[in-house]
């Protein structure tokens, strides 16, 4: 076990605070109750002084209570540690105790100097003053504690005590302080980063801990809101993440629940006295002896950050097969687990970081808190599985698109072509706020086609490789099924392709949508069909807004943009980079009373077809209805570059009546 604190009863010594006769029950029994404590800081493995260490806890109270008598106070004490050669701090308690009494004995360990822990004897309770800590990038506010009850007295004992750590850790890291931005004459912060400075603000932290009962609370006046003032970084620390990638910014300690809960953090970084950037962390994970790392590149790009709830200070870990999952918060996997089973009745939202292989994870057929799985670099993805036929509410799969893991996708029907095998053959009936964040698919895509509903799709910050199907595929009605597609976002993504990708594969696929449609910042390279298509089909399906902007097509067989029969939509396709072989952009019976602006596009046509006149393929532009529309269009196309293309296949317009 990895104690922190140990009281072993190895001799017995006779002396200490007596207890009045008035105060106890005459034994009766003949002995005496004398125990001598040997209480020790052990010695950690490493020479230096560090956080977590235990080193700057030096003083130990300690107040006995009667238990019998409803816990009324008896006596109490206070000593110091000593530190040894071997560098751990060790002191000698020595309590004089009646026979026939149960007592609980109250131990509270923390740093002599400072006015931030009081405890009080008579009711067993600490009170932290967090405006006492002012230079909280220390260890000056590492505190332990326990309660130790002795059952009836019969005569002296001879046991073992651990006190564990009553407060979390909060760490802060970042990957980015020798950014020359950051770093140096030309950073933000100075040569050596000397002029950085961190504050830090917290919600949801207690100020009282009764040590006999566990329980934390706050004292009248305290609403769990504590904000501590700027501070240098700390110095000669080693973060407990990926030291040889992240620096340490900030750390503070907090009483907190001795079971998982959650606070709202926030560090801004200050160049001197101003204000250059936050972070701000909503549901952070936090547990008492637990630490909870933060890190990321916080000073150059705070949006992207890593957060897990270390059971360093605890022994054994809490790995995933000793974890209640159904409270929440931020668990992290670090052994290989054949199943997890996530429960539907989650009590906070849970973030589940995959360190190690998990074969299986299975999501409940609802969940009443959003679920986050996070796959670890060079971590293997597991086998999810659905519940037939329920309803997944605000589920977040993340990756890292630099991972050598990569992910088979959620297929629920396998493309017209064959291609790619069905991967989930249990399949929801919705998936509702579905987003997938920086995963790497290898053949892999996201097809619930034909047979599962979605709602608020979000894909970003994909790669998808050697791709024999669109990267993204939604069709419902022209199958013939029930469901239905509302909102989508595809952001960020990179998409090539096989060499035996079949000949009508789309880059993105998406027919009948409803609402908002988002294609943004996209590449798609070698598509053997459309980049992007769009459609609604003969139902009056129809998408509300479609916004297509800041793509790189290259290489398409046919359109680089295809958008057919959204009459419903306001379009906007602005400053895409598109060379394919047909129409660079193609809006087809989409034209009837809406809104159309093209603008901002750079389209080459240096590798197109041979132009054909009569049907006005293939143009840089083409807007094109079977029939002239009865509504007239507000319609803007212009500031558009085109390169390696005759004028009169810039803008093809057929059956077109726009508002000008």
């Amino acid at each position: 076990m990895n104690k922190i604190l140990t009281a072993s009863a190895i001799a017995l010594l006779i002396g200490g605070a007596a207890c009045s006769n008035e105060e106890m029950v005459n034994p009766s029994n003949g002995g005496d109750g004398n125990v001598s404590f040997s209480v020790t800081i052990p010695a950690k493995s490493f020479s230096t002084r560090a956080f977590g260490d235990g080193l700057n806890a030096n003083k130990l109270e300690y107040a006995v209570y009667d238990k019998d008598a409803n816990n009324a106070p008896v006596s109490n004490g206070e000593t110091k540690f000593s530190e040894t050669s071997e560098g751990s701090l060790t002191t000698t308690v020595n309590i004089n105790l009646a026979n026939g009494r149960n007592y609980n004995i109250v131990f509270f360990a923390s740093p002599e100097s400072g006015d931030v822990y009081t405890l009080n004897t008579a009711t067993g309770e600490v009170t932290v003053d967090y405006s006492q800590m002012t230079v909280y990038n220390s260890s000056d506010y590492d505190c332990f504690s326990t309660v130790y009850n002795t059952g009836k007295v019969t005569g002296p004992i001879n046991d073992e005590v651990t006190l564990y750590r009553p407060v979390a850790q909060v760490n802060w890291g970042t990957s980015d302080l020798n950014d020359g931005t950051v770093n140096g004459t030309n950073g933000v912060y100075g040569d050596g980063a000397a002029n950085l400075y961190t504050a830090v603000s917290v919600k949801g932290v207690n100020n009282v801990l009764n040590i006999l009962t566990g329980q934390r609370s706050n004292a009248d006046g305290f609403e769990g809101t504590v904000t501590f003032s700027s501070a240098a970084r700390p110095s000669g620390e080693t973060f407990p993440v990926e030291p040889a990638t992240y620096q340490y910014l900030s750390m503070q300690y907090l009483l907190v629940p001795e079971e998982s809960s959650v606070v709202d953090l926030e560090l801004t970084a200050y160049a001197g006295e101003e204000s250059k950037s936050t972070v701000t962390v909503t549901n952070a994970p936090v547990q008492a002896n637990y630490r909870t790392n933060i890190y990321g590149a916080l000073l150059t790009n705070p949006a992207n950050l890593n957060i897990n709830k270390d059971p360093i200070f605890n022994d054994p870990s809490y790995d995933i097969n000793s974890t209640d999952l159904s409270k929440g918060g931020n668990m992290t996997v670090r052994e290989d687990v054949a199943n997890i089973d996530i429960p539907a009745e989650l009590d906070a939202p849970l973030v589940l970081n995959l360190a190690a292989k998990v074969d299986k994870l299975t999501l409940p057929a609802s969940n009443a808190k959003a679920i986050t799985v996070r796959v670890l670099k060079d971590v293997e993805f597991p086998e999810f599985v659905f519940t037939e036929n329920s309803t997944i509410k605000d589920f977040t799969l993340l990756g890292d698109p630099n991972s050598e893991k990569t992910f088979e996708g959620f297929v629920f029907h396998a493309h017209s072509s064959g291609k790619p095998e069905v991967t989930n053959t249990v399949r929801p009936a919705m998936l509702e706020n579905l987003t997938v964040d920086g995963v790497h698919f290898d053949g892999g895509a996201i097809i619930p086609q034909f047979t599962v509903s979605t709602k608020n799709l979000v894909v970003k910050n994909c790669v998808f490789s050697n791709l024999v199907s669109p990267a993204v595929a939604i069709q419902h009605f022209a199958g013939g099924g029930n469901q239905t597609a509302e909102g989508i976002t595809i952001e960020n993504c990179t998409l090539d392709f096989a060499e035996d990708a079949p000949s009508n594969t789309n880059g993105l696929y998406l027919l009948d949508i409803t609402g908002d449609i988002t294609v943004k910042g996209n590449t798609i390279t070698g598509a053997p069909y459309h980049g992007i298509s769009i459609s609604a089909g003969t139902d009056n399906t129809r998408a509300s807004k479609i916004d297509v902007s800041g793509n790189i097509i290259n290489g398409c067989k046919e359109d680089g943009v295809k958008i057919d029969k959204e009459t419903s939509a306001a379009i906007s396709i602005t400053n895409n980079n598109i060379n394919v072989v047909k129409n660079s952009i193609r809006v087809k019976n989409s034209l009837d009373g809406n809104s159309a602006t093209i603008t901002g596009n750079i389209l080459d046509m240096k590798n197109a077809a041979e132009w054909n006149g009569n049907d006005l393929e293939p143009s840089a532009i083409l807007l094109i209805n079977d029939t002239e529309n009865e509504n007239p269009v507000t319609l803007k196309v212009e500031d558009n570059t085109f390169n390696n293309c005759p004028e009169n296949q810039q803008i093809s317009k057929k059956n077109i009546k726009d508002k000008e």
